[in-house]
């Protein structure tokens, strides 16, 4: 067991002591499996108006400080992200390319409440949950003298720069967190020393659902909806991690092409309330859905729902997997995407899920999935998460790595 006195500063954006249309719902579950083996303490950059507050494990505090990040010239509120949530600042503060300036202006206004973190002891660990640039290594002059970790969530491929960006942006880590294996694999090829490569797979908690219970569940689900009870169902989300717009255009045209040929098969489309998407154009009555939907809209579908229907477009990225396909396999429920890098960590074709070799056959891998027994393939599903993502195992895998660097 991880020394409790250990002091554990977490960094990030946008992370609230409530699940919020945000990455940071996978720390909003983590946390509480952490804090019984550590001191934890969180500095937040977001518009929240109290300066701090606590979130309780138990009777155990987790101190939240709220932090309004640095901005070059005029900070216009709202921005998008924040229209549904006036505390967000994830899209306004990640605006290329000054963000670069920005995060080091804003990692610099943080860096005198970090030393007193603690009762002024200040911290052993400071894991950054976002990359926020070449300015984090500035923490190692703490006087605590921290080691420093940070996650490295996705791979988007955004240009020439990018390769080089990681590079110096996670120099000064003494590890760094991809939450893929795929990514893992990239870090290593853009050079980054494989001894500083720590990956931990990210994940879910796990539904305590029975089968049957499930039915029931999928049942009542579509009968609030006003589903058809005897029809597939197949829910798009989005944007999620590295799926946008673009993955929206090809999963609509591949639900109006399995429509035309079939009347027995619903689609979903669920985009979430603060994007500005002209999603009014593309409803067709029953057979195709195109909402905006409250997060509790959203369980709703997802509990109706019979497939998951993913395209990626972006092949020069690598899919962490999106965490919601994690919630959604964790359920029973198989995604259906195309190959991709990273895909094949998460998704074997035909066995825990439909994978189709290029885009252009997604319609017919999608028709395979619908005439398909789905019952043996979401049991796969659900079985891969429970062996590899579940958010019980990455709290022991941090907490062993936090541990080995401080010993």
């Amino acid at each position: 067991m991880m020394n409790p006195a250990l002091r554990v500063a977490l960094i990030g954006i946008d992370y609230f002591p409530y699940r919020s249309s945000s990455d940071k719902n996978y720390w909003l579950e983590l946390v509480p499996l952490l804090r019984p083996h550590a001191h934890i303490e969180i500095l937040s950059f977001n518009y929240r108006p109290q300066a701090s507050e606590v979130q309780y494990i138990g009777a155990l505090p987790v101190r939240i400080h709220n932090v309004k990040p640095a901005h070059l010239g005029v900070d216009l509120r709202p921005d998008v992200s924040s229209r549904h949530d006036p505390y967000k600042c994830h899209s306004h503060f990640k605006r290329q390319p000054r963000s670069l300036i920005e995060y080091t202006l804003s990692l610099l206004k943080i860096a005198p409440r970090a030393r007193r973190l603690f009762g002024g002891h200040g911290p052993e660990i400071i894991h950054f949950m976002d990359n926020l640039g070449p300015a984090m290594r500035l923490f190692r002059a703490l006087p605590s003298r921290p080691r420093l970790t940070v996650s490295a969530m996705g791979y988007y491929a955004r240009g020439r720069w990018h390769d080089p960006y990681l590079r110096l942006s996670f120099a000064g880590m003494d590890a760094v967190v991809p939450y893929s294996r795929a990514y893992a694999r990239k870090l290593s090829e853009i050079g980054l020393p494989g001894e500083r490569i720590y990956p931990i797979l990210w994940g879910v908690s796990l539904p305590k659902v029975s089968a049957a219970a499930r039915a029931d569940e999928m049942q009542a689900a579509r009968r609030s909806l006003g589903l058809p009870l005897q029809a597939r169902v197949v829910v798009w989300t989005g944007p999620i991690q590295q799926l946008g717009w673009a993955e929206f255009l090809v999963a609509h045209r591949v639900a109006r092409q399995v429509r035309q040929r079939r009347e027995d098969v619903v689609f979903a489309f669920l985009v979430k309330p603060e994007v500005e998407w002209p999603i009014h154009e593309f409803a067709a009555g029953e057979g195709i859905r195109v909402l905006r939907t409250s997060p509790e809209e959203f369980l709703a579908y997802r509990r109706a729902a019979d497939l998951m229907l993913a395209p990626v477009t972006r092949l020069g990225s690598i899919v962490t997997p999106p965490l919601t396909w994690l919630e959604f396999m964790a359920l029973g429920i198989p995604i259906v995407t195309n190959r991709a890098p990273g895909v094949e960590d998460v998704i074997a074709d035909g066995v825990s899920g439909f994978v189709a070799i290029e885009l252009t056959d997604l319609e017919r891998v999608l028709s395979r999935a619908l005439d398909a027994e789905l019952s043996a393939v979401g049991r796969a599903a659900r079985e891969r998460i429970v062996r590899k993502y579940t958010v019980d195992r990455a709290a022991r895998e941090y907490l062993a790595l936090w541990q080995e660097l401080t010993r």
